[in-house]
């Protein structure tokens, strides 16, 4: 389909014409619209005279050209609409909020991982707001440093004569958090470039309206990434005098500065909007943003008229499909690293490869974690990482650890074959856990694990950590955004070395020691990469055998796969080869990403643009 023809369901908030707006300048094609409502529909025909009005949803669903539908029905319908047009093969673009339930949450994410369609939400005052889009600029050019905190402030006016009855039912509007504050998550999200974030408290009111009970008027959340914590206030109480519809503000604070954005209106008097205040080393900068180019690049701005505003199509329209991922606090007593920013005491358990946790991992973040004791059998080994580190308290005996109410984190670095009665043991002694790979060697053990942390104060961690890598985080944030647009197919291939003397540690090798071999001990972190970017996987075709050393476990495998989305992707691993390579690649519809070849360092992804992204395609 060249051309993108859409239709409009639902016109019940007049952010149906940003919406509209955004795809015709982005050369869509309007085909039509359904609204049972008389009234809205003469409005919006007064605007899209050419827009043919049609009788019922079920044939814009219907109709094989039409490609994307876009909608600002009522909140509480917005999902089972883009369910059912996801079902018909259609995308989706909504106004927020995309949902108001996590019911429709889960259902809407189930429906998207079967189809393979977009559902995408267009959040209009980050990827329409020329000066959120420059703090976007600075911080990813780290002008102020690593993000330590944000306040996103959104009030609004509320025209009550203006409003549907609709907007005053809780059912139908999903509350104040739900509908206006999903924009600050969302750029919560976004500056902190995480997928979800841990809400510690929330709260709600109607302190202006009480002949309207369901109606809240003001809302709060608090909340954490686990290194960023956040402030969000939203209201309806923008007073009659202000002259816009709301002072939207934006506080971002970094190690080596801050930035302040004033989206709509600067009451120290400069005229306009979208100012930016910059300060760091160098001093205070102010920054006049109404000239930034919002993307795609180039764009002229567009004007905003009494029929509704009417801001252009950016970042393919998706801009996070799926920016609202918070997680519900799963008990009052849990502590988790996510509300406790202190420094953390831990354990090493093994200490072969726990001294490089040590020096990877602890040694750089001493205003977080403090290594306190070191555990091994090992009494030499034991005693040559102790008097390396300076770590005094040194023990063979694990349960003395788990007993240590000093200790708030136990780093198990041991054999494979004790690693699930270590963790669920650690699990119990109320210890957050990180666990050396493979966590266990069976489905058995990895639902004892999960249903062990559901309970436990403390979390598990186990060890991915190549998908943290910059390189495949950027990767992450380009397919959420929507910007790669449809998966193809991929390849991993784990080529690496190992040979009799790496065999010759007594666990190496066995099933009941090492519970696997090249795909469990080796290739797994290139699978989890994989699974990182692509999701999860519907079917599985393969094969292993022992080709390369005397060993009971596999050293080759091969296998197909065809995952949920509808991509296919092929594996290989060997630990017979003399040239060592680790290589993702994925092949996207806008674009491929390839990681580098570096069999110990893949997290570097090289991405390569298929085409430029001048237009808003497919969503």
């Amino acid at each position: 389909m060249d051309e993108l023809r859409f239709a409009a369901v639902g016109l019940n908030h007049n952010h149906i014409y940003g919406q509209v707006n955004c795809l015709l300048r982005a050369g869509a094609r309007l085909a039509g619209f359904h609204e049972k409502d008389d009234a809205l529909a003469a409005e919006f025909s007064a605007v899209y005279a050419d827009a043919r009005r049609i009788a019922t949803a079920e044939e814009i669903l219907e109709d094989e050209n039409i490609g994307l539908i876009v909608s600002a029905a009522v909140s509480s319908e917005r999902a089972e609409l883009a369910i059912r047009a996801m079902q018909h093969g259609k995308d989706v673009l909504v106004d927020k909020p995309g949902m108001t339930s996590f019911d429709q949450l889960a259902k809407l994410r189930r429906v998207q991982a079967e189809t393979g369609r977009i559902f995408s939400i267009l959040y209009s005052e980050h990827f329409e707001s020329p000066a959120t889009v420059k703090a976007g600029e600075l911080v990813a050019a780290g002008a102020i440093g690593e993000v330590v905190h944000i306040v996103g402030l959104g009030p609004h006016r509320l025209r009550r004569e203006t409003r549907p009855d609709w907007f005053f039912r809780r059912a139908d509007y999903g509350g104040i958090l739900t509908d206006i504050a999903s924009h600050q998550c969302e750029q919560f999200l976004f500056f902190t470039g995480v997928n979800d974030a841990t809400v510690l408290s929330a709260s709600v009111g109607n302190r202006s309206v009480p002949d309207a009970p369901e109606l809240q008027d003001t809302g709060s959340i608090h909340l954490s990434t686990g290194r960023t914590t956040g402030m969000i206030h939203v209201n309806w109480l923008t007073p009659e005098g202000m002259p816009t519809w709301g002072d939207g503000r934006l506080f971002i604070v970094g190690t080596s500065g801050t930035i302040e954005v004033r989206k709509t209106v600067d009451l120290a008097g400069r005229e306009g909007g979208n100012h930016l205040f910059l300060a760091d080393r160098n001093g205070v900068e102010h920054i006049d943003c109404s000239r930034v180019d919002l993307p795609p690049s180039g764009a002229s701005s567009s004007p905003t008229s009494a029929t509704g505003p009417k801001p252009q199509c950016r970042r393919s329209a998706a801009s996070r499909p799926w920016s609202l991922r918070f997680r519900r606090r799963r008990s009052p007593n849990r502590t988790g690293t996510g509300t406790d920013m202190s420094v953390k005491t831990v354990a090493i358990i093994g200490c072969g490869i726990g001294r490089s946790h040590i020096v990877e991992g602890y040694q750089p973040h001493p205003d977080k974690f403090r290594v306190q004791a070191l555990c091994d059998l090992n009494e030499e080994r034991l005693n040559e990482v102790g008097d390396e580190f300076g770590i005094e308290q040194r023990t063979r005996s694990f349960n003395e650890l788990l007993d240590d109410d000093s200790i708030d984190i136990i780093d198990i670095c041991t054999p494979p074959g004790i690693h699930l009665e270590q963790v669920l043991a650690a699990l119990a002694a109320g210890k957050h856990v990180i666990c050396e790979k493979p966590l266990t060697g069976s489905l058995e053990g990895v639902d004892a694990i999960m249903e062990a942390e559901k309970e436990a104060r403390g979390v598990l961690m186990p060890i991915f950590q190549y998908r943290y890598g910059d390189g495949i985080e950027k990767a992450k944030r380009i397919i959420e955004a929507g910007i790669a647009g449809k998966p193809y197919v991929g390849s991993v291939e784990t080529f690496w070395l190992r040979t009799p003397e790496y065999y010759s540690v007594p666990w190496r090798g066995k099933w009941a020691t090492e519970l696997g071999g090249v795909l469990v001990t080796h290739a797994l972190h290139l699978h989890d990469m994989m699974l990182h970017l692509l999701g999860p996987v519907a079917r599985v075709f393969g094969r292993v055998a022992t080709r390369v050393n005397d060993i009971e476990v596999e050293d080759c495998a091969s296998a197909s796969l065809l995952m949920k989305n509808g991509a296919f992707v092929s594996l290989s691993c060997t630990l017979g080869s003399q040239e060592q390579i680790s290589r993702l690649r994925l092949h996207f519809e806008n674009v491929t990403f390839e990681s580098s070849h570096e069999p110990y360092a893949p997290g570097k992804i090289r991405g390569r643009s298929s085409r430029q992204m001048t237009k808003c395609r497919r969503g």
